[in-house]
């Protein structure tokens, strides 16, 4: 009787377009721990880390799944968190991170998306993920030394009915946090040290010009949204 009042309930959330709330684990796996430690390079340095825009580590996305339509498909994915997360132990464990550190590096996250499908199970009481996928495009700036990057990993479980509600994007997240500590760790080992290039005039300004066009993008594409909706209301 009680599972059956949960289907109920679950389906009454679908139709309504509820917001699906999933248990996600925002830490890296410990396999992927290990694996990240051997890229410590032999001259490594603990670094600071900056993230561009300083929203990112809290940044959560309510989105539907590829190839489901309908409400119920959204769902609250914290792409920002898990990968913040990840990539800041990734990197401890790698090169290390010290936010007292004369030497920084700078993260300014151009693109972070996320994507994954729910398993043919979904209407069960306790959906599952059977698809993940993430890119994430990065440019870096490690004490003036400036790079792009882009990470790419997709994971698929071949389970009917998926074999975890979260784990298989959990995993995509992982191998991009792994990439992103093996990438940084070869860049910075070869690249110049400057001591205090944080709270130089030039990184400063640059930051601050980054900051500034992020807030004109932002600003201008709310302002479409409002345009839009506002005509979507006269249409009716």
């Amino acid at each position: 009787m009680v599972r059956l009042l949960v289907v109920v309930l679950l389906c009454m959330c679908v139709l309504a377009g509820c917001v699906v709330n999933l248990p996600f684990n925002n830490r890296l796996d410990y396999s992927k721990v290990s694996e990240a430690k051997r890229f410590t390079p032999a001259n490594a340095t603990p670094v600071a880390i900056d993230w561009i825009p300083s929203t990112f580590p809290n940044r959560v996305d309510i989105q539907g799944a590829s190839g489901f339509v309908g409400g119920g498909s959204q769902t609250r994915i914290p792409t920002g968190i898990a990968l913040s997360n990840r990539i800041i132990e990734a990197l401890d464990v790698s090169v290390g991170i010290d936010a007292n550190s004369k030497n920084q590096l700078a993260l300014h996250i151009l693109k972070a998306e996320s994507k994954f499908e729910y398993s043919a199970g979904f209407a069960n009481v306790t959906p599952g993920m059977d698809y993940g996928w993430c890119n994430l495009e990065v440019e870096f700036d490690f004490d003036g030394t400036v790079w792009k990057e882009s990470f790419l990993a997709e994971e698929k479980d071949p389970t009917i009915g998926a074999s975890s509600q979260t784990a298989i994007l959990e995993r995509a997240w992982d191998n991009v946090a792994v990439q992103v500590a093996k990438n940084v760790a070869g860049k910075i080992a070869m690249a110049p040290k400057n001591d205090n290039y944080k709270n130089s005039e030039q990184y400063l300004m640059k930051k601050k010009k980054i900051v500034d066009e992020m807030a004109k993008a932002e600003a201008e594409r709310m302002a479409r949204e409002k345009e839009a909706q506002a005509l979507r209301e006269r249409k009716y």
